[in-house]
């Protein structure tokens, strides 16, 4: 569904991520694991086409995308719940959620199956939600274009522990039940390999190691010493 080979991006001259090589298979689950700083939302950022290119070959089901602009990705079926969220203040949730909707599997009333907490808040502006809700609208918003693939970037950051379980299991239920790929960066090293198939681990912009995720779970002072993090991320 997705390759990148020797993709090389950035910001302007300066260069993030370097000679980057991974693929993806429809309905792939890919962790992308590290330390703050070594490239991971870079890399998602860049598969969406928030970064400049600077070169390598990025190609979604054959087709080269590398100059592709970001509603076009979009519309060949990449969906992206950033880390900021970016829920719409002033508009109420049912509006957050189907303000880009797409016709498909994803309708906003299987969306609000799968997080009743929304329909709950349907009405209540973006401002009134808490950090968790924003989150759970953001990935609802993601799901309403009808994605082949969802690019998560740091998902549970700054949750509470009830609001963080309740995120994770909305994105293990979507990631195993739905046959929507999902590429996901967070700090949390065990969450995000518990939701993935397959983990990469990024060390100053590069990839440094890719292996099946439950070898990792398996085996976690080899996680911690390839990601420097600790057991839980932090």
């Amino acid at each position: 569904m997705l390759e990148l080979e020797n993709v090389s991006a950035g910001y302007g001259r300066a260069t993030v991520i370097e000679d980057v090589s991974l693929s993806l298979p429809e309905g792939g689950r890919l962790a992308l694991l590290g330390r703050n700083g070594v490239g991971k939302s870079t890399l998602i950022r860049t598969i969406m086409g928030l970064t400049d290119l600077h070169g390598g070959s990025l190609r979604w089901r054959g087709a080269e995308i590398g100059g592709a602009a970001i509603a076009r990705r979009t519309g060949l079926g990449i969906g992206w719940v950033p880390q900021e969220r970016r829920v719409f203040r002033n508009l109420t949730v049912e509006e957050n959620l189907t303000v880009g909707a797409v016709p498909g599997e994803w309708t906003l009333g299987r969306v609000y199956a799968l997080l009743p907490r929304l329909q709950e808040r349907r009405r209540n502006l973006g401002w009134q939600l808490s950090g968790g809700e924003q989150q759970l609208v953001a990935i609802g918003r993601a799901l309403l274009l009808n994605p082949a693939l969802l690019l998560l970037d740091e998902p549970l950051e700054g949750l509470a522990p009830v609001m963080a379980e309740l995120v994770l299991a909305t994105l293990r239920e979507v990631a195993m039940g739905s046959g929507v790929g999902v590429v996901i960066v967070e700090q949390h090293a065990m969450d995000a390999l518990g939701l993935a198939s397959e983990a990469v681990v990024m060390d100053r912009g590069r990839i440094v190691a890719a292996e099946p995720a439950v070898r990792l779970i398996g085996d976690p002072e080899r996680l911690d010493a390839l990601t420097g993090v600790g057991l839980g991320g932090e």
